[in-house]
């Protein structure tokens, strides 16, 4: 039987929501963080009266740029660039609607400082809120793989887009035996780099001692 929050997570409606109140409690969150560090953990009085009022600000600001740029309907398991793109572009727009909140509402605004910081933090905790259980999933499947008695050390012929993209796919899939190891590439100025957390460890020159010192049972061409 599912748990009550189980069933939140399986209805996207609810997910969504969930979402955007994540998405209010930290901008709430890191305001008054913020507020903390600009004034060394002992808030003048004068902004205890506004900070109720900059909360609510801060916290429809966040909820309205997560909604307008749909970074509430996310897809933990398939985020990439372009979807930190949109995470980082909302919490610019949240801050933007904040400040123009304090400027027609007229409560005491805060600080410039408490602004900037407010927005690194919850730019910061909303990504890492998004992009860390996919992290942690890719992980979890690495090791489970490596720890298979049918694993198949890998190595990727190509470190392009194509080669790129297969190790995505490879990474996303546990229906496969396959551990990769690394990319192999012609192009001289590849080795050594990071491709999506795998290196390119040499040539295709090099495949005949990768092979050996890595002991792969398997070559992927891209």
């Amino acid at each position: 039987m599912k748990s009550p929050f189980q069933r939140v997570l399986a209805s996207s409606r609810l997910r969504h929501l969930l979402l955007l109140g994540i998405d209010g409690l930290v901008g709430a969150l890191s305001l008054w963080l913020a507020m903390l560090l600009r004034f060394e953990g002992a808030i003048p009085d004068v902004w205890h009266v506004a900070l109720p009022r900059l909360l609510i600000l801060i916290i429809l600001a966040r909820v309205i740029s997560s909604y307008l740029f749909r970074v509430h309907r996310w897809s933990f398991r398939f985020s990439g660039l372009m979807d930190g793109a949109r995470v980082g572009i909302s919490g610019v727009f949240g801050t933007g609607l904040f400040i123009l909140g304090v400027y027609f509402l007229r409560p005491t605004g805060p600080p410039r400082s408490v602004v900037v910081m407010e927005l690194l933090l919850s730019t910061a905790a909303l990504a890492m809120f998004r992009f860390l259980p996919r992290v942690a999933w890719l992980y979890r499947m690495d090791r489970s793989r490596s720890r298979r008695g049918d694993v198949l050390r890998t190595l990727i012929v190509g470190a392009g887009s194509a080669g790129e993209m297969l190790l995505r796919d490879l990474n996303r899939s546990d229906e496969h035996s396959y551990r990769v190891m690394g990319f192999v590439d012609d192009d001289p100025s590849k080795k050594g780099s990071i491709v999506s957390g795998k290196p390119v460890l040499g040539g295709v020159a090099d495949l005949p001692e990768l092979v050996r010192r890595l002991e792969v049972g398997k070559l992927l061409i891209a």
